[in-house]
């Protein structure tokens, strides 16, 4: 399930602080229902009506009354087209051009960032025609064209994202073909992801997928006033989430006197922690990466 996957990850699930839902289609969310039955309440992000289809589709799977699987989060609507505010990043939504609603979603920290396309068509032939037989106004149009997730590069102040593209079959999803005519700056750091049988096969050699068990990093700065602040707060949400130590560190002091005695270190992929028969006289706590 998806709580084993990340702590073989190295990732403990309690410190996850939220979910976003894109869409609502089939078993795609399946994880995320898993997660929040298995965790303790966590924030869902996503608008009122994929939410509504969210808790009537899992109400109808578990035979659950809708209120309940309601109860099972704290539920923050986003709002399409306006910068939402969440863990001091800013999240720009998007409806894609899909068959059921389904977001794309902008996320910009200190001017890096990451766009993850959602399904979408990008086939602006298909917006044509949309326009053309009255199917969609003229700002829905605007939108479609112009708020594509290849286009959310603001070069004049040099914000240039990595996009995760999710791809699958014609014409209702994106094509490789589209992808594969971009710019190189563009595919460089575009990645994609995708469930069609035998698509690698098919994958020019151009464009990048996205591995499984694969963390993108982006790169950004704590400013030096918050950053022991902000370190501190992590490490003790994670110390707190720990299924080992969750529980012992209850209190603030507890967790503070913790946090005097470690020291944070980083090490490269490769590197041996604790060699077989060693003798430790340290208590090593992951936080991010596999172990």
């Amino acid at each position: 399930g998806i709580t084993s996957l990340l702590r073989c990850m190295g990732i403990p699930p309690g410190i996850v602080l939220g979910v976003v839902v894109t869409h609502c289609r089939d078993n795609r969310d399946a994880g995320v229902f898993e997660f929040l039955m298995a965790e303790e309440i966590k924030t869902l992000y996503t608008t009122f009506t994929i939410k509504d289809s969210f808790t009537y589709k899992y109400s109808l799977v578990t035979g659950f009354d809708q209120n309940v699987i309601d109860s099972m989060f704290n539920f923050t609507p986003i709002v399409i087209g306006h910068p939402n505010f969440i863990l001091g990043a800013i999240w720009n939504f998007f409806y894609g051009v899909f068959l059921i609603p389904s977001l794309s979603v902008e996320i910009k920290y200190q001017n890096e960032g990451i766009v993850y396309s959602g399904a979408t068509s990008t086939d602006e032939q298909v917006f044509e025609r949309m326009r053309k037989f009255r199917y969609v106004g003229k700002g829905r149009y605007h939108q479609m064209k112009e708020m594509l997730p290849l286009k959310r590069d603001v070069p004049s102040k040099g914000f240039f994202p990595i996009i995760i593209y999710e791809l699958g079959r014609p014409p209702i999803h994106t094509q490789l073909e589209y992808l594969s005519a971009q710019p190189e700056a563009v595919r460089d750091r575009t990645y994609v992801l995708c469930g069609v049988e035998n698509f690698e096969e098919n994958l020019s050699t151009e464009i990048k997928t996205l591995p499984s068990l694969t963390t993108l990093y982006i790169n950004t700065e704590q400013s030096s006033l918050n950053s022991k602040k902000e370190k501190e707060h992590r490490y003790s949400h994670v110390l707190q989430n720990h299924p080992i130590l969750k529980g012992y560190f209850c209190t603030d002091e507890l967790l503070n006197s913790l946090m005097d005695l470690g020291t944070i270190c980083s090490y490269s992929s490769g590197t041996t922690l604790i060699k077989s028969g060693e003798v430790v006289e340290n208590l090593i706590v992951v936080v991010a990466g596999i172990v």
